[in-house]
């Protein structure tokens, strides 16, 4: 097998430690060790600096994220909900029926090379004979409501709007970098929190209040993911994110540093 299969197969963690484990011997036999170690610790030391000062905005900031969702505030259900990149399923829907809410609108932001122009639709409750909702009005609904209340004869009136700037909004903003891809900066469009540095997947969902010029966040959930601290000098910026059962490193592994320029 080629030797460059054999360092994309292996774990690089355990590529570097063997490496280390042979170099040590042999910079004692050659006496490098000796006459060198101060620089060579050093080197080792300032490598790990240089590391831990890339990592610790991701760190500290990973550290200052809820492992579960967090409800800063109860609110009761307005009258207009705004859902940004959420879908309008069918519990949706039941609001609009039971009247809890009297308007959804869905906003579907810019997306850069596939959706241009942000857009946004509204949702009211409506009704028709049973089977009969016209096919414009139930493929604007994405088909969300439930066999139940088609056969109800729910069919929403649905109406495209422009963009509210006050109300309850509902947001999912996030990114997914590949793993053929670089580790990249990300800033929302939507969102409060802002990753400092590269992120390799960052995705929030928060539940904002915007009343005039002031904006409230009343419950949020937040999954993060960036290039971390190995404190390896070989790995120095590298995070392993393997798609596979078998720990393979794609070529270009998203966030890899030095690593990735040795294979």
């Amino acid at each position: 097998m080629p030797p460059y299969v054999w360092l994309v197969v292996f774990h690089p963690i355990l590529i570097t430690l063997l490496v280390l484990i042979v170099l040590v011997p042999l910079l004692r036999w050659t006496g490098l060790w000796a006459r060198y170690r101060y620089w060579i610790l050093g080197a080792l030391l300032a490598a790990y600096a240089i590391d831990a000062a890339f990592a610790l905005p991701r760190i500290l900031f990973a550290h200052g994220l809820s492992k579960t969702p967090v409800i800063a505030q109860q609110i009761p259900l307005p009258s207009r909900l705004v859902l940004v990149s959420v879908r309008c399923d069918a519990k949706c829907h039941d609001w609009l029926i039971s009247g809890a809410v009297d308007e959804i609108i869905s906003v579907t932001p810019r997306y850069p090379h596939h959706i241009e122009v942000a857009t946004a639709v509204r949702y009211r409750a409506g009704w028709t004979l049973p089977g009969a909702c016209p096919r414009e009005r139930e493929r604007a609904m994405n088909w969300a409501p439930s066999a139940a209340q088609r056969q109800s004869g729910y069919c929403p009136l649905v109406e495209p709007v422009d963009i509210p700037k006050q109300g309850v909004f509902v947001v999912h903003e996030g990114l997914q970098v590949l793993a053929k891809e670089s580790a990249r900066n990300y800033t929302p469009t939507y969102l409060g929190k802002v990753p400092p540095g590269l992120v390799i997947a960052f995705f929030g969902m928060e539940v904002r209040d915007r009343i005039s010029a002031e904006m409230r966040v009343v419950a949020s959930a937040y999954r993060y993911e960036a290039p971390g601290l190995l404190g390896l000098p070989p790995l120095i910026g590298c995070w392993d994110r393997p798609d596979n059962v078998l720990w393979i490193m794609p070529p270009g592994d998203t966030g890899c540093g030095f690593w990735r320029w040795f294979t």
